[in-house]
């Protein structure tokens, strides 16, 4: 289809109110807004640097483009008001010393809503215990903001330690905890390979993500450090072989992962941490490439959690954006572009005390 009949139906079918390239500032962000990556106009030649970034209304399917770049923009993470965004940019990805608020071409930013100003944070400086700065090159993976504290991130730091001149010896990685106003740094975790994507729970004490080895979940108690145990029990309402992890529930009660075992259906499960229990969430047909949690609702006829699914769409690298109904048990499509997107990242409420 011709770029422009193509940038037409994403008008038509989308995006009402913004005209197709152009950027836009949302109005206030309501809970449960997402934030995604996408290529509307996706192609043969298209890349993941082709990503930008917009937000997604639910209710009303309104979209907004917040970005207009041919750099990688990745790890979206709302700030706990829901007033900002975070994500890093990365221009070449070549790493290099640490220098203020930027190392090598790439950036930590910040995105306020109201008018879509960038400004650019400087935690290049936070690194695990041990390396030696002067021979060892932190190199920031992934940045998560905490959904309770603006100085509180969860980082994913590549550690590249150094022999004489430039050869790398050895590459490890690190999960770390690290606040801006005290400069103190804690690690979590030190994973053979990087997370792709850290999870807070809303009220800030647990932190999930989905080991790149195994796949199986791995959860922290960010106040004491220590590591989480999923639930053991074996029911009709849990997961054979827990894997994946896909966010929290609103709450924060439930981490939702899915099942390893299954392989005609994706599976959705909460573990309940703190009273080591399960519960299927929904039990979703069809292909499917990413899962949230977006919002809960409950009412007299029980409760039921809203999901934000993104699933391919033909052959050619297009996805769309759907939401499911656990309660219901009920598809609708959100988007209808035909782009190709990543990182679905709802805004979710601090424990559903909007912070502002």
């Amino acid at each position: 289809m011709h770029i422009y009949v193509r940038c037409l139906l994403f008008l038509i079918l989308v995006l009402p109110l913004q005209a197709c390239g152009q950027t836009s500032a949302p109005p206030d962000i309501p809970e449960g807004a997402i934030a995604f990556k996408n290529d509307p106009d996706v192609g043969a030649t298209s890349s993941s640097d082709e990503q930008d970034i917009f937000v997604l209304e639910p209710d009303s399917n309104r979209v907004w483009r917040l970005t207009n770049n041919s750099v990688p923009e990745f790890s979206l993470s709302w700030s706990p008001n829901g007033r900002r965004l975070l994500y890093l940019i990365d221009t070449k990805g070549s790493p290099s010393r640490i220098d203020g608020s930027q190392q090598g071409d790439r950036r930590i930013a910040v995105m306020d809503l109201q008018d879509l100003s960038v400004e650019y944070l400087d935690l290049f400086w936070a690194r695990p215990e041990g390396p030696d700065i002067e021979r060892d090159h932190p190199w920031i993976e992934r940045v998560a903001w905490s959904p309770t504290d603006t100085s509180t991130f969860a980082a994913v730091v590549r550690i590249d330690r150094k022999r004489e001149g430039a050869i790398v010896a050895k590459t490890s990685y690190s999960v770390i905890l690290l606040n801006q106003s005290s400069r103190s740094v804690r690690t979590l975790a030190e994973p053979r390979l990087p997370p792709y994507r850290l999870f807070w729970s809303c009220d800030g004490t647990k932190l999930a993500y989905q080991d790149p080895r195994s796949r199986e979940p791995r959860v922290f108690n960010t106040k004491t450090g220590e590591q989480i145990s999923l639930p053991t029990s074996k029911t009709e309402s849990s997961p054979d072989n827990p894997v994946g992890v896909h966010g929290w529930t609103p709450d924060g009660t439930q981490l939702l992962v899915g099942d390893r075992t299954s392989t005609s259906t994706f599976p959705v499960y909460g573990a309940h941490l703190s009273n080591k229990s399960w519960r299927q969430l929904a039990n979703l047909d069809g292909d499917i490439s990413d899962v949230q949690s977006v919002s809960a609702e409950h009412g007299a006829s029980g409760s039921s959690t809203a999901l934000a699914i993104l699933k391919p769409v033909g052959p050619d690298g297009y996805d769309d954006i759907w939401m499911y109904n656990t309660q219901r048990e009920s598809y609708h499509p959100i988007t209808n572009d035909r782009g190709r997107k990543g990182e679905i990242t709802p805004y979710i409420a601090p424990c559903g005390s909007r912070l502002r």
